[in-house]
């Protein structure tokens, strides 16, 4: 199962990295204001969803553009491209993001950015890897020595002001900051101790799925804003688990 998630994802990325070639002739469609989707996204997501239903074909599949294929307690979740408008300007920061789940719970999470030629994969029970070599969380406890990542989703309409105060609450408090417009990259990341913390809102199940299991595989934690899942998703609050309390509390200001 292992090398076929990778093999998914690893087919995708190639299909990506073809049509950067020609991104000027990309068709694009606006799903609503600000959230587009591009011809890639839709072949990505059919190559990855013909290739399960050939070799499991009795598996449920929920993917971003095709939405879900009910089938049995077993579940595959899809990004086909997490970060589209990084792709259609030629940025090298979107992923593959395919998650398989059963009975309810991710057993297998890859993240593969083609550009960038990093596969980062997250096994129940075994731990997180990038390029096959193991990956820990960062070690610090200090906010005030912390390097974050954040995202503003694309379905903000009303809730810019809302974003910004979160922004204005923490920024002061942390080293520095960064944003890559993926949720997906911003977790993995986090995951190889690149970053100590991660915030973001009104994100959905594919993002994070596979990135998710990622980080908690590498050390992390990923909750919504009270510390649980009850809201997850629609707040996201990740971090090297040694700085979560302190997050929170900001977040929550």
């Amino acid at each position: 199962m292992q090398d076929f998630l990778e093999d998914l994802c690893f087919g995708a990325g190639r299909l990506t990295l073809k049509a950067r070639e020609s991104l000027s002739g990309l068709k694009i469609n606006a799903k609503r204001d600000k959230d587009y989707v591009t011809e890639t996204d839709v072949a990505a997501e059919e190559y990855i969803t013909s290739r399960i239903k050939a070799e499991f074909p009795e598996h449920s599949i929920l993917g971003e553009e095709m939405g879900l294929t009910e089938g049995s307690g077993e579940r595959w979740i899809i990004d086909p491209i997490d970060g589209t408008n990084s792709f259609m300007h030629g940025l090298p920061f979107y992923c593959i993001s395919v998650a398989f789940e059963r009975d309810g719970e991710v057993q297998l999470g890859g993240v593969y950015a083609p550009v960038l030629d990093e596969f980062f994969i997250g096994i129940k029970g075994a731990g997180a890897f990038l390029n096959d070599k193991k990956i820990s969380v960062s070690s610090t406890k200090d906010i005030g020595m912390s390097m974050a990542v954040t995202g503003f989703a694309c379905l903000r309409e009303g809730k810019t002001e809302y974003g910004l105060r979160l922004f204005n609450n923490v920024v002061p408090n942390v080293r520095d900051i960064r944003r890559h417009g993926s949720a997906a990259i911003d977790t993995c990341y986090l995951a190889a101790g690149r970053f100590d913390l991660y915030w973001e809102n009104f994100l959905n199940i594919y993002d994070l799925a596979a990135a998710k299991l990622i980080l908690e595989e590498a050390g992390g934690i990923l909750t919504d804003f009270s510390g649980t899942e009850e809201n997850l998703y629609s707040e996201v609050a990740a971090s090297n688990n040694r700085l979560h309390s302190k997050v929170l509390e900001l977040l929550n200001k």
